[in-house]
């Protein structure tokens, strides 16, 4: 499904996969921009090799090559519309993340319990 690149067999990078994501969609779908597909690793959820699903205008990813043994998460919006964001005045989400270099020094018995049960 991907081609061979730099004759070496099996040499994906980052662009293919964009292409094959573009070709993949039907029903009169676009694919929204901006959306990023990340590299994962233990304990982190959005690493530093990225997937770009559609190219806006202004988004741009630094070319990556993947690997063996390497594991992404690929997120796949689509759209009916034109395929562009559209910010809300409503509420937005918040979403926590933790640091996995920092130490926590959490006060209570039950945040730390709570801390090393997710851990």
């Amino acid at each position: 499904m991907f081609p061979v690149r730099y004759g070496v067999k099996n040499s994906i990078v980052n662009k293919d996969v964009s292409e094959a994501i573009q070709k993949v969609v039907a029903y009169d779908c676009k694919i929204v921009d901006e959306v990023l597909s990340h590299q994962m690793k233990q304990f982190v959820i959005d690493g530093n090799k990225v997937v770009l699903s559609a190219s806006g205008p202004d988004t741009k990813v630094d070319d990556a090559e993947f690997e063996e043994n390497e594991v992404y998460t690929i997120d796949i919006v689509a759209s009916t519309g034109e395929g562009k964001l559209k910010l809300l005045d409503e509420k937005q989400t918040t979403i926590y993340k933790r640091v996995v270099d920092k130490n926590y020094r959490l006060k209570m018995k039950a945040s730390r319990f709570i801390f090393s049960e997710i851990s």
